[in-house]
């Protein structure tokens, strides 16, 4: 009988020591999904950002070359003063582009 009741206590225990490794395994590889999933959300914010930041470094380059073509196809060489109808125009596609890098920046991040 004492053998029967060993026997019991020694099955339980094993199996009290199988639930708690099957949970700490399963608790463990949820800790990684989260780990890796989080990991990624940061990649994936820091090529945002570098995509915002080259959009509008972008915009400031065809702004440049905007600016140089009103300057050239004035007579001024490329670079000079510009006033007026030119200057505003320049100025304009320079701001409506980094409104545009933006507006693209906000709808990326809603996408994290």
């Amino acid at each position: 009988m004492k053998n029967i009741i060993n026997n019991k206590n020694i099955v339980a225990v094993v199996l009290v020591f199988l639930i708690l490794a099957t949970y700490t395994i399963n608790k463990v590889g949820e800790r990684q999904q989260d780990r890796a999933k989080e990991q990624a959300k940061k990649f994936k914010l820091i090529n945002i950002e570098d995509n915002y930041e080259y959009c509008k470094t972008t915009a400031s380059d065809v702004y440049d070359l905007n600016w140089e073509a009103q300057c050239t196809g004035q007579g001024k060489g490329t670079n000079c003063l510009l006033s007026g109808i030119p200057f505003i125009t320049v100025t304009k596609t320079l701001e409506k582009a980094k409104e545009d890098c933006l507006d693209i920046y906000k709808a990326k991040l809603n996408t994290i």
